[in-house]
C-alpha cells in the first residue's frame, strides 16, 4: 500500500518537470492540463488552461488529440496569444 502511495506521488512530481505547453517548430503543439476547447474555426483554436484562455493562430490547423486534459494540435502557427 505504502509503496503505490509513493509511485502516485513520483507520477506527479514527473508531470511537473515537463512544461504544460511545448511548441514544436511551427508545426505541432502538446499542451497539459487543457480544461477545455472554447472556439474552433478557420485559422485559429481557442481554449481553456486554469483561468487562463489562449488563441492559437495559424492556418491548417487540426486538433490530432484531445484526451484527459491534453491537447495535441498540428497545423502552420503564426501566433499564440494569453488572455
Amino acid at each position: 500500500m505504502e509503496e503505490r502511495r509513493g509511485e502516485a506521488l513520483l507520477a506527479g512530481l514527473e508531470l511537473g518537470t515537463q512544461s504544460p505547453i511545448q511548441l514544436w517548430r511551427d508545426h505541432t503543439l502538446y499542451l497539459e492540463r487543457c480544461d477545455r476547447v472554447l472556439a474552433f474555426g478557420e485559422g485559429y483554436l481557442r481554449f481553456q488552461v486554469g483561468r487562463c484562455a489562449m488563441t492559437l493562430l495559424g492556418e491548417g490547423l487540426q486538433v490530432d488529440t484531445y484526451s484527459g486534459g491534453r491537447l495535441l494540435v498540428r497545423g502552420k502557427f503564426s501566433a499564440l496569444e494569453f488572455g
